[in-house]
């Protein structure tokens, strides 16, 4: 019994050793996004189901004024209505003080177009969210 014991205290020690190494005031890291922030953004599974979008036209005028069109379709037998909102960015990521929002009606089986312009030339990006309208 003795040879038992020993092995049972080496072991016992060993993890009371283990365990009060463990401890670490060392910040913890944050995880990284692996994914690109995506452009479009669908507010609900329903609202996903029942459309369907198309890749955004870009466009600038002389001015160097950001255009998009998004042609946005309903696969349902019901009329849609859509709210959308788009924020500009700039070549550094950082959201531009313009925010668009606008609510689009989508007739059944019918196509919209999700339109937004920037007010800055410094915009060189989007993203773009579709929810439906709230009801109070």
């Amino acid at each position: 019994m003795s040879r038992f014991k020993t092995v049972r205290s080496v072991l016992l020690g060993t993890a009371v050793a283990m365990l009060a190494g463990c401890q670490s005031d060392a910040p913890i890291a944050a995880r990284a996004e692996k994914y690109d922030y995506p452009w479009l953004m669908v507010g609900s599974q329903d609202l996903r189901a029942n459309t369907m979008v198309n890749d955004a036209v870009r466009t600038r005028d002389e001015a160097g004024l950001l255009y998009i069109s998004v042609p946005i379709r309903n696969t349902s037998d019901l009329q849609l209505y859509v709210d959308y909102r788009v924020t500009f960015y700039d070549r550094n990521k950082m959201p531009l003080p313009q925010e668009y929002r606008k609510t689009l009606t989508i007739p059944a089986r019918g196509m919209r177009e999700a339109t937004a312009n920037s007010t800055s030339p410094k915009a060189e990006s989007f993203q773009m969210e579709l929810t439906y309208p709230r009801v109070n």
